[in-house]
């Protein structure tokens, strides 16, 4: 089993740096399989154009290579509204487990 982290900043956010990278460390120290993954970038609900679009493609290819018994850590501030949306579809409709 392996948790994913999906913080919605950088490292330098505070948020992410204590909800997301340091919980992410101190499990990685105590043997757990942990795998962090860039954050989302922010966009604006008007804007529509090709790169946001690829960027939904890309994370519904990562979201499908992440096996039934692993754990999806979205922390407190995921700020794209397409990638929520995508991964409560993985949710509700693929059965995988989200904190």
């Amino acid at each position: 089993m392996a948790i994913h982290f999906f913080p919605g900043k950088d490292r330098s956010s505070p948020t992410a740096r204590l909800r997301g990278y340091l919980v992410a460390e101190a499990l990685h120290n105590s043997g757990m399989e942990i795998v962090v993954h860039d954050p989302p970038a922010w966009r604006s609900l008007t804007e529509l154009n090709g790169s946001r679009i690829r960027e939904l493609i890309k994370h519904i290819k990562l979201l499908a290579r992440i096996k039934s018994g692993d754990v999806i850590y979205l922390v407190r501030t995921v700020f794209q509204l397409d990638f929520v949306l995508v991964v409560m579809f993985f949710r509700v409709f693929l059965r995988r487990k989200v904190i």
